[in-house]
């Protein structure tokens, strides 16, 4: 019998993924990917205790944008119910945010100013205004 579509996969199936964390086949295909050359990140569950979150996404923030505009309201119900458990990980990223040095505020400030003037000139655009009319 092909099970191929049925949605269940093998990590699954041999209780090695319960929609969670990494897995064992997660961490074995990510050596694999290690050994033709591709950067790892994939974690064994016994080392996610020891994991040091800011460490690793410490090159990352740097890049982040911090949304400030106003979710739809289905998001926004959402939203309500995941920040309380989320609560920690948000004062990481805080924390994280808060520590990184001048350049990078000022650099962010410029890049979140910039793509603030490309969403708002696609006003202008006669291709955004066409392929905003198909709706």
């Amino acid at each position: 019998m092909d099970r191929s579509g049925d949605g269940d996969t093998m990590a699954r199936t041999y209780g090695q993924y319960h929609g969670g964390n990494s897995t064992a086949f997660g961490y074995n295909f990510s050596r694999l990917l290690q050994s033709l050359g591709a950067p790892g990140g994939v974690l064994a569950e016994e080392q996610l205790a020891d994991f040091d979150v800011a460490g690793y996404f410490k090159p990352e923030y740097p890049r982040l944008l911090r949304f400030t505009g106003t979710h739809p309201p289905d998001v926004q119900a959402v939203l309500a119910r995941l920040r309380p458990m989320l609560a920690e990980h948000h004062a990481l990223t805080g924390r994280s945010v808060a520590a990184q040095p001048a350049s990078i505020v000022v650099r962010n400030a410029l890049r979140k100013g910039n793509y603030e003037l490309r969403w708002r000139g696609r006003a202008f655009s006669p291709l955004a205004n066409r392929l905003l009319r198909t709706r």
